[in-house]
């Protein structure tokens, strides 16, 4: 309970930085995602997202590894995800959007981190 005079203290407020940026890249690079300004956002390692074969039967695959941005396309009734990278997102970009991470995000991310720590899963 808080009176007049206290403010509720909030886990974000009691991080560094450094500390958001370190927790918001291990919480994404373990599979996870979290929604900023109504974006998902999610850490891809080698992500094909699409190919083409040229005249000689030689295909090159264009794919996204590291930052993007989750979506969702249809096609005939069905919803498939779709990525949109962010790879030349600028480091203080990116610690602009840990500083809209909502708290109960936070305290999600603090508390599978913990239990990633401990190899049990949230």
């Amino acid at each position: 309970m808080t009176t007049a005079n206290q403010t509720e203290k909030k886990i974000s407020d009691t991080m560094t930085t450094g500390r958001k940026v370190g927790l918001l890249m291990d919480h994404l690079q373990a599979g996870g995602e979290v929604e900023i300004d109504g974006y998902t956002w999610v850490w891809l390692d080698n992500h094909i997202t699409g190919s083409s074969t040229d005249g000689n039967g030689e295909t090159q695959y264009w794919g996204i590894n590291g930052l993007a941005i989750k979506g969702v396309s249809i096609k005939n009734g069905v919803e498939k995800p779709t990525y949109m990278g962010q790879g030349t997102m600028p480091f203080q970009s990116f610690v602009e959007l840990t500083n809209k991470v909502k708290e109960e995000d936070w305290l999600g991310m603090c508390a599978g981190n913990a239990l990633r720590s401990m190899n049990k899963k949230r």
